[in-house]
């Protein structure tokens, strides 16, 4: 029979903290689902809704949101030759778009996005962080 503390430590080592070092988005709450904060890895993010056969999502969003695609948008994460963190995004492409600050984001086009950043796919929107929270 294990001890309390040694079931605590279990458990801490079971539960991986998410690593948060490339960034992270936080989804707004809204009827369709509940404040998610989901971190970013270098390279390519997939984003979209989460769902059981979802192949290829990086950022699986948990959501009833019908109009969010299940790969809806990408933000990719790259550094440049000093070593900063930048942020670029742009559409799957999906059926209902990707906006960033209510414009559209072109079907072929990218944009470069910093802290703060507030981006609608579907009904849903997430607000981009960035490490130490630095805006562009």
């Amino acid at each position: 029979l294990l001890s309390r503390r040694q079931r605590q430590m279990c458990i801490r080592d079971r539960v991986k903290e998410p690593d948060f070092s490339c960034g992270y988005i936080t989804v707004i709450e809204n009827v369709f689902g509940f404040k998610q904060e989901l971190p970013l890895v270098m390279g390519d993010n997939v984003i979209g809704r989460r769902n059981k056969d979802t192949d290829g999502v990086d950022v699986p969003i948990i959501t009833s949101d019908p109009s969010m695609g299940r790969k809806h948008c990408v933000i990719n994460v790259k550094e440049d030759k000093e070593g900063k963190l930048i942020y670029t995004l742009r559409d799957f492409p999906s059926l209902t778009g990707t906006f960033l600050c209510s414009v559209l984001v072109g079907k072929k086009e990218q944009v470069r996005v910093g802290e703060g950043a507030i981006v609608t796919i579907g009904a849903t929107t997430f607000i981009l962080h960035v490490p130490g929270g630095e805006e562009e």
